[in-house]
């Protein structure tokens, strides 16, 4: 679904934000996380797995951290 995208961007952008926000985000991310379950390609699974196994603040560190690797190429 178009929303599990969007969330993902959500996601990666999460360590972007000023930290005034960080707090409404976080929750707003963690309230709305079943949204992925609606998205069944591997990035979205991955992703899923990712915030089940270390957590949204450490996925959201290491989602952002690849797509500036990927892009660096």
């Amino acid at each position: 679904s178009f929303a599990a995208y969007e969330y993902k961007i959500m996601l990666a952008d999460y360590c972007k934000i000023d930290k005034q926000y960080k707090d409404i985000a976080y929750e707003w991310l963690t309230e709305h996380a079943y949204i992925l379950q609606y998205r069944v390609d591997k990035q979205t699974k991955i992703i899923r797995t990712m915030i089940k196994a270390t957590g949204l603040k450490n996925t959201a560190r290491l989602l952002s951290r690849y797509l500036y690797m990927r892009d660096k190429k």
